[in-house]
């Protein structure tokens, strides 16, 4: 199942919406055209994860595996590299989607250690619900202190 048709399905079984229509801001972001819902959709390894809600809100999820790093620690903040990489990895991306913006575009601009997120030396005025899944690692991102609840749907 493709991230569409993942989201169509959780968005008619679990909110009654029976043809969203989809659409993406200028840099791939989806949205709902006939709901005010807002959606943020992630994948990794064998998952695909959609976050639903009524704020703005960027998803990003890391399958925990051995992977090269040498090049993202090289580019990391001193500070940086004593957090745990995909929970550090998780809250950029998903800050990254929170803007509707890429990583091209953001990853110099962003550090991240003590569970706080800076964008040009300033904290992030923005949230992160942290949670993990097996060997996963779940970030979202979220103007307002958020109450996530998870749903596995096979």
């Amino acid at each position: 199942m493709n991230g569409e048709e993942f989201c169509r399905r959780v968005l008619r079984e679990r909110y009654g919406l029976e043809d969203p229509g989809f659409a993406r801001e200028e840099n791939g972001k989806p949205y709902l055209l006939n709901s005010s819902l807002k959606i943020s959709v992630s994948h990794s390894g064998e998952l695909l994860a959609l976050a639903v809600g009524d704020c703005e809100a960027g998803l990003d999820i890391e399958l925990r595996r051995e992977m090269r790093r040498g090049s993202l620690l090289r580019r990391m903040d001193e500070r940086e590299r004593e957090e745990d990489f995909f929970r550090l990895w998780t809250a950029k991306e998903s800050y990254v989607k929170y803007r509707g913006s890429t990583l091209a575009h953001m990853l110099e601009s962003l550090v991240y250690y003590g569970g706080v997120l800076y964008e040009n030396g300033v904290p992030a005025p923005v949230f992160f619900t942290c949670f993990e899944f097996e060997n996963y690692v779940f970030t979202i991102c979220t103007a307002q202190k958020i109450q996530a609840e998870t749903e596995e749907i096979l």
